[in-house]
């Protein structure tokens, strides 16, 4: 049942949030593409067409609070926004929240009219699953949008079965291009090449049509620019030197508050965590061994696998296996970034900068593979395999030939041919 206290909470947290979301949208120029997706999520939902829950989870930093920002300021009534650490930190339970929503709009919100529930940081409400699964079930027009920093909160239940998952990333190069340079490439262009990519086909129309956008800018320029500012909050920083920074906060983040909350990892193990990552940011995709990090950073190989695996459902690096079942389990994982700018940021705080260009080159071309299909693997011969194709990033692996492999080489240089592809031209496939 509602209070006074809960009722005086929502009214002055609603009071604020205008003007709050005001203020940080007035910082963004343009939205990342998965707004319209949202828009369309909830209006499907008002028609009773689609998913009533969506849960949004992705890697700190990427956006998330400001598409329900943005969603909060399209729909002018029948919505609200919640913060579930601020509800944490107030120790405020959801469903008596909700009950003083009703109160104050003298109705049951959400049961005979669609009514939009904004969730931040969901994993931060307790029981928070079997909680939102009672709201739907007893409320038939309450559409829930709900985030979380990662998937280390997000555990197997009935809801997550009856939700939509979206899982957010780092900007595009297309994205990056369209906000901060007004450079636009249509989806019908960007799905074209994506198309022609995997079909082997010809790309030199295509290459001609991204080329004749960039008008005065040096599209390779633009693309060493972008692996260094993938993150939305780029855009907002004056300078590298607070973009540095902010990503060194952010790590700290998910190490002490994720890691500690979601997984019960202990305080000790934590410190060795921020060191891990920081190690693994300075050695190539392919020098991530179990063991070498273990000796380096004094702890166990069980842990070094443990944590691992914790900063892959936190989406900030993913593991890519070897082709071939045979000698899949003797090869040992790639890891990758799920943001190039992370590697930069973190090797360059340990003066190691240069020498990871190449890797944050290799970690963006994982971002976009990732959209491509889940299933990449790579062998001797590409550093990614999808299918029947293979990508070697700016290396001449290729010249040891494989016939069931047709492989592309993804390069920093103007030249385009049948087996040759400017990266930053692939980069737009998605």
């Amino acid at each position: 049942m509602h209070s006074e206290k809960v009722v005086d909470y929502l009214i002055t947290k609603q009071s604020e949030l205008p003007i709050l979301v005001n203020i940080k949208l007035k910082q963004i120029k343009k939205s990342r593409f998965y707004l319209s997706n949202l828009i369309d999520d909830i209006e499907n939902a008002k028609k009773k067409k689609g998913h009533r829950i969506v849960l949004i989870h992705g890697l700190r930093g990427t956006g998330k609070t400001t598409l329900l920002y943005q969603i909060y300021d399209k729909y002018k009534t029948n919505r609200t926004y919640l913060s579930g650490d601020d509800m944490f930190i107030n120790k405020m339970d959801i469903i008596d929240i909700i009950q003083g929503i009703d109160y104050i709009n003298k109705k049951k919100i959400g049961f005979d009219r669609p009514y939009i529930l904004l969730l931040d940081e969901i994993t931060y409400i307790d029981k928070w699953d079997l909680k939102l699964k009672m709201l739907i079930d007893t409320r038939p027009n309450l559409i829930i949008i709900a985030t979380s920093s990662s998937s280390l909160g997000l555990e197997e239940s009935e809801l997550t079965r009856r939700a939509k998952d979206l899982p957010v990333y780092p900007l595009s190069f297309r994205e990056f291009l369209s906000i901060k340079y007004d450079i636009n490439i249509p989806d019908s262009l960007s799905s074209r090449i994506h198309k022609k990519i995997l079909k082997w086909h010809s790309l030199e129309k295509e290459y001609i049509q991204v080329m004749s956008m960039f008008k005065n800018y040096d599209m390779f320029a633009l693309f060493n620019e972008y692996i260094k500012n993938d993150l939305p909050f780029s855009l907002e920083l004056s300078n590298e030197n607070e973009y540095e920074e902010s990503i060194k906060r952010m790590i700290k983040r998910i190490v002490y508050e994720d890691l500690s909350k979601f997984a019960n990892v202990e305080s000790p193990i934590l410190t060795k965590a921020e060191q891990m990552i920081y190690f693994i940011s300075t050695i190539p995709s392919d020098g991530v061994k179990i063991e070498t990090i273990s000796q380096t950073i004094g702890i166990s190989k069980e842990t070094v696998v443990k944590l691992l695996g914790m900063f892959e459902k936190a989406m900030l690096i993913k593991s890519v296996q070897y082709s071939g079942r045979k000698r899949r389990f003797k090869r040992p994982l790639k890891w990758f970034f799920y943001s190039p700018s992370i590697r930069i940021m973190l090797s360059k705080s340990l003066g190691r900068y240069s020498d990871m260009v190449g890797n944050a080159r290799e970690d963006a071309v994982f971002l976009v593979l990732s959209k491509y299909e889940k299933d990449i693997f790579y062998s001797h011969i590409a550093d990614f395999i999808i299918g029947d194709i293979g990508f070697e990033v700016g290396g001449n692996k290729n010249e040891r030939k494989d016939k069931k492999l047709k492989i592309y080489t993804l390069t920093m240089n103007a030249t385009i041919s049948n087996n040759n592809i400017p990266l930053p031209l692939f980069a737009v496939s998605v």
